[in-house]
């Protein structure tokens, strides 16, 4: 059980950019909200973010990028691509959940 699922978010895990695309495809009911790393094992973040905010399917979802790059020039790529969040490693968990409610409009709250 992830953290995020004691405070109610059904999660889906993908190891790769990859992975994740093919999992969303068919997918009927969208995320609400897409949690990403910048360091992922084939390409970095900032390329699968792109794609997101170029599909006219996926735009809309809100993206926050999770990383230990917490440098100007990662969090500078990253904006630039299109994230709405940016937390750095090891993060708040409590600031998350702010960050989720305000970008999905939840009331998610911690117990």
């Amino acid at each position: 059980t992830s953290q995020l699922e004691t405070v109610g978010i059904d999660t889906a895990t993908a190891a790769q950019a990859a992975d994740a695309r093919d999992w969303l495809k068919p997918t009927e009911q969208l995320p609400d909200i897409i949690l990403q790393h910048v360091e992922l094992p084939v390409k970095d973040g900032i390329q699968p973010l792109r794609e997101i905010r170029k599909s006219a399917r996926y735009s809309h979802i809100p993206v926050i990028m999770i990383t230990s790059r917490t440098g100007v020039k990662h969090r500078t790529l990253a904006e630039e691509a299109g994230c709405n969040g940016y937390m750095g490693k090891p993060f708040n968990f409590r600031m998350l959940i702010g960050q989720i409610n305000e970008l999905t409009g939840q009331r998610l709250e911690l117990g």
